[in-house]
Order: C-alpha cells, then sequence, then structure tokens
C-alpha cells in the first residue's frame, strides 16, 4: 500500500513525500538510494525521474538489509 502512495504522490503531484511515508535519503554505500520504512520492514529504492521509473533493490527486515 505505501509503495502505491509513493507512486501515485511522485505521478500525480511530483513530490517525494519524505515525511508521510518514512522516506530517508541514504549514504555510505547506499549512497543515492532512498529507503521507506514500513513496520519493521525496509524498502530500499530509487526514483529516476527522466525516465519516471521506481526501481526497487531491497525489501527486508532492518537487520537485513543494511
Amino acid at each position: 500500500m505505501k509503495l502505491k502512495e509513493l507512486v501515485v504522490a511522485v505521478a500525480d503531484e511530483g513530490i517525494i513525500p519524505f515525511r508521510e511515508l518514512q522516506i530517508k535519503m541514504l549514504d555510505g554505500e547506499w549512497k543515492r538510494f532512498m529507503r521507506m520504512r514500513v513496520g519493521p520492514i525496509r524498502v530500499i529504492f530509487q526514483i529516476h525521474k527522466e525516465s519516471d521509473e521506481l526501481f526497487i533493490y531491497e525489501i527486508d527486515f532492518r537487520g537485513g538489509v543494511y
């Protein structure tokens, strides 16, 4: 459900709802990626606005994803 909210917000409004969907920019090994918190699960993704695509790289529990 949260992924759908993200896609709709980016497609319809052209924004990434960081606060509403608990999204953070990552650094270090995951620089240029974002993570979305969904309870104990983390979704690591990138948005390519120029090609209008959302790439999901990892979905896992917090301890296993980083």
